[in-house]
């Protein structure tokens, strides 16, 4: 019989109300299968050995380990009998891993099948080892498991769950419409909020897919107006906004309204939503920064360089040192959602751009101007002491539906140690002709506790990562930070700073900030 003695000690013997769920192992055969992910990781692909050599060393017999593939019209169907190890395809798994949180692990039944999962590969290969540790056989040979050797070990979280209305959240699943990546960006960032503050694997799907049960359905229309009402829709909530920059701000306060209300003694939440009608006073937008040259060939980049875009979508985005090549690239790719503007640098040599890639459906364009970091700005130019010549592109815009006036400047400054100081102020001689709140992004070329970071602020500017607490610290190049979007002092509140760093696209990693204006400058 299977003993695991960390959970509860079994045996042909076991004790009185030891329930046998099943046998793996009889008269010296088994039917049963190890069932893996087809894109297992490490941890997963150990963890089924692990229990694999424990069964064999016990019982004489060896489980074959196959993984989740399936093909109908082939006739590779999910076996009758299966230990299923990590997060498989299979539905049992799925079921199973829903309800499962990033910290817990688990050894259990669910349709016939034996479940070893964790909230992460290393959490599944832990009640692997757990289970394989003290794996025997019974007098005759027998493994079987029983109902003493499953069990859910829980991590550690301030918040035990959270329902909204009455439902755990994790009974509704996260529905955005098909092909609107605006809509799935939101979705995605709601859900990974309660991935890393409360460790809820929310699921999420299109408007096209099937499935049962409640559902947290996010739209957006086209509209000017600026509310975002929660409603129910049968068993179903419905989060509707007059339009993307309504919804996006109703879901960062959705989020908060959940984590501010008061918890029970046992550190649960539930939140009343239904019946809301949030207005955003202010439109937000999203910025990016993201300096995307480098030594790897441009084309076998755009993909992953797309994806990270993709995974956000930014309202405005400054790409530095764009090359042609990557230029046309990414204009093929983006060019249903993005526009762009940006000179080249130069004529000659190394040419490429500090191209801004704007959103047609958030920003109207004004109008666009790029001044040459030089004592001569407005032809190519550059200073004696800067190797290559360095621009600043700016984009003027309007906000579609509230008409707020704003800009985004995007740069490039020179790693060149002389040519930084003449650089930086002919850079604010630029930020001066701006009359609106701006943005400004760029590969700076200067680390943040270097002696030319203070300059920098200087220019009645200030660093976006510092005007909130919703920031991570990690570096932007190497270990350094040298990319950054600083904001005109005073005209935005920031509402999010991220450096994106679960893609490679380049040898720089993009800076991501989220915001809204103070002022309804037009």
């Amino acid at each position: 019989m299977l003993l695991i003695t960390a959970f509860a000690a079994c045996s042909p013997d076991a004790p009185v109300g030891d329930e046998k769920l099943m046998t793996v192992v009889g008269n010296g055969e088994s039917d049963w299968r190890i069932i893996i992910p087809k894109s297992a990781t490490l941890d997963e692909k150990k963890a089924a050995e692990l229990i694999r050599d424990a069964i064999s060393a016990a019982s004489g017999v060896t489980l074959e380990i196959g993984d989740d593939y399936v093909n109908e019209r082939r006739g590779i169907l999910p076996g009758e009998h299966e230990i299923l190890i990590g997060d498989t395809a299979r539905d049992e798994s799925r079921a199973v891993g829903r309800r499962l949180r990033t910290g817990d692990r688990t050894v259990t039944v669910s349709g016939g099948k034996l479940i070893v999962l964790g909230g992460s590969s290393g959490l599944t290969l832990t009640a692997a080892d757990e289970l394989a540790g003290s794996v025997t056989a019974g007098k005759d040979g027998t493994v079987a498991i029983t109902a003493s050797q499953c069990r859910t070990v829980d991590g550690e979280y301030s918040i035990s769950g959270v329902t909204v209305d009455g439902i755990d959240l994790r009974d509704l699943t996260l529905v955005y419409p098909v092909g609107n990546t605006d809509i799935k960006s939101i979705v995605i960032a709601f859900s990974d909020h309660f991935r890393e503050t409360a460790g809820m694997r929310l699921a999420m799907q299109s408007d096209r897919s099937t499935g049962e049960g409640r559902r947290l359905i996010f739209t957006a229309s086209n509209g000017e107006g600026a509310s975002t009402v929660i409603s129910a829709d049968g068993d179903d909530i419905r989060i509707s906004g007059d339009n993307i920059n309504a919804l996006r701000y109703a879901v960062d306060h959705l989020t908060d309204t959940v984590f501010s209300a008061d918890a029970t003694n046992d550190g649960a939440i539930d939140a009343k939503l239904c019946g809301m009608n949030i207005v955003d006073e202010m439109p937000r937008v999203s910025v990016m920064s993201f300096n995307i040259l480098c030594d790897l060939p441009d084309i076998s980049r755009v993909d992953k360089i797309v994806s990270v875009v993709r995974s956000r979508m930014p309202d405005s985005i400054g790409f530095q040192e764009v090359t042609e090549q990557l230029l046309y690239l990414l204009e093929k790719r983006l060019g249903d959602e993005y526009d762009w503007v940006g000179e080249m640098n130069d004529d000659s040599g190394q040419r490429w751009r500090n191209a801004i890639f704007y959103r047609r459906s958030t920003l109207e364009l004004v109008s666009t101007e790029t001044r040459w970091l030089s004592a001569t700005p407005s032809r190519r130019s550059k200073f004696p002491e800067s190797g290559q010549f360095r621009i600043a592109t700016t984009a003027y815009y309007r906000c579609r539906g509230s008409g707020i006036a704003w800009a985004h400047v995007n740069t490039h400054l020179s790693y060149e140690d002389a040519a930084r100081v003449p650089q930086i102020k002919a850079l604010f001689r630029t930020l001066d002709r701006i009359e609106v709140p701006f943005a400004l992004t760029g590969d700076f070329n200067i680390e943040s506790d270097s002696r030319y970071y203070p300059m920098l602020l200087e220019g009645n500017i200030s660093d976006s990562k510092y005007l909130t607490a919703d920031r991570d610290d990690k570096s932007t190049y190497a270990v350094s930070v040298i990319d950054y979007c600083f904001l005109s002092k005073g005209d935005f509140n920031v509402y999010r700073y991220r450096v994106d760093k679960e893609i490679e696209a380049s040898d720089h990693y993009p800076v991501y900030v989220e915001l809204s204006f103070l002022h309804n400058k037009k």
